[in-house]
């Protein structure tokens, strides 16, 4: 009953797969596109509308992965633990924003002060960027790439995440009243960090039980694939903020559906080779469609073709990006500062 690295791989490849249509389609006032309208509405930006829930897979398998690792530490070594987490997180970020954004700023746009503002707090903005928090500030403070923003989100996490397993060591109901606790503050400050605890820690407590899901949840596995269609679809009618609570149940009800449905291995080894890469997609493609090459990708206006290119242009440079750091022994010199 346990997610393989592989199994986290196919998920994360889903996560990058949709996590693309969603940028892609989800303003249609500012990407034109021909979308298919029934009944007055955009069928692919309706999907994208639901495939927010990107965002919701990959803060779930990392919760799982850190508690597959370390949920059975009576005591995780604070220092050792973020030295590798931070470590591995961070100088894959640096290694893509010293690449992409000297060139959008220097060349292809748009400038600093266009995406942070040209007040006072500019400098400091850029700062924070770097570090990956800048959006700590407020929902409405924005990453030099705005997918970025995630990147304050998973930080955050990781900060608390040894707090969270001993909490999760002492009283499992302790942890999850914390993050609905968290998740209710009405503070904008750390927003994207306190929107994603409850699935953060779902993946915590999917791990921690792993060996007696097959005991405990009893229903057969077709209810728990009409129970996920039913949430995603109650998740996409939500207004606010409230529907980020769904995500926590979509999650572990797609979770559940994924491991008992068999077959599908090419598709599977598909969606894995995509979930390696997902990290550098996800940190690049941005630069590609709002900036670099928009023109090029939307120019035939038919989302499936929009949608393959920006694919196709993401994971040829996801994995150039791979090779660049393989022949510049960047993969060696992590290896090497994590075993410090």
């Amino acid at each position: 009953m346990k997610l393989s690295v592989y199994d986290s791989n196919v998920l994360k490849g889903i996560a990058i797969l949709i996590m693309l249509w969603h940028h892609l389609f989800l303003r249609p006032e500012m990407y034109a596109y021909n979308d298919i309208v029934i009944h007055g509405h955009g069928i692919a930006q309706e999907i994208a509308i639901m495939c927010k829930v990107c965002v919701a897979i990959f803060v779930f398998v990392s919760g799982y992965g850190l508690t597959e690792k370390y949920g059975d530490w009576a005591n995780i070594k604070l220092k050792d633990f973020y030295w590798k987490r931070f470590t591995k997180l961070m100088f894959n970020y640096w290694f893509v924003w010293l690449i992409f954004v000297p060139i959008s700023v220097l060349w292809l746009g748009p400038s600093f002060a266009e995406s942070y503002g040209s007040d006072k707090f500019l400098q400091g903005r850029v700062v924070l960027d770097f570090l990956g928090i800048v959006n700590w500030l407020g929902p409405t403070v924005y990453n030099y790439n705005a997918a970025w923003w995630f990147y304050g989100c998973i930080i955050g996490l990781y900060l608390l995440y040894p707090l969270l397993l001993r909490m999760a060591k002492q009283n499992e109901y302790y942890l999850i009243v914390f993050a609905i606790a968290v998740f209710c503050l009405p503070s904008d400050f750390l927003f994207c960090i306190r929107i994603y605890l409850p699935v953060f820690v779902c993946g915590m407590l999917y791990s921690l039980h792993d060996n007696e899901r097959t005991y405990h949840i009893a229903p057969p596995i077709s209810v728990w694939i009409i129970t996920f269609f039913f949430i995603l679809i109650g998740r996409h009618k939500i207004q606010g903020n409230d529907f980020y609570v769904y995500d926590a149940l979509i999650m572990i009800s797609g979770v559940y559906v994924y491991q008992h449905i068999s077959g599908f291995i090419r598709t599977k080894q598909c969606l894995a080779f995509f979930g390696k890469y997902s990290m550098d997609m996800f940190l690049i493609h941005g630069f590609f469609y709002k900036w670099w090459m928009h023109d090029i990708i939307y120019y035939t206006g038919n989302p499936f073709i929009i949608y393959i290119t920006l694919i196709a242009i993401s994971l040829v440079v996801a994995i150039a990006i791979e090779k660049v750091k393989q022949i510049l022994g960047f993969n060696r010199m992590m290896k090497y500062l994590r075993s410090l």
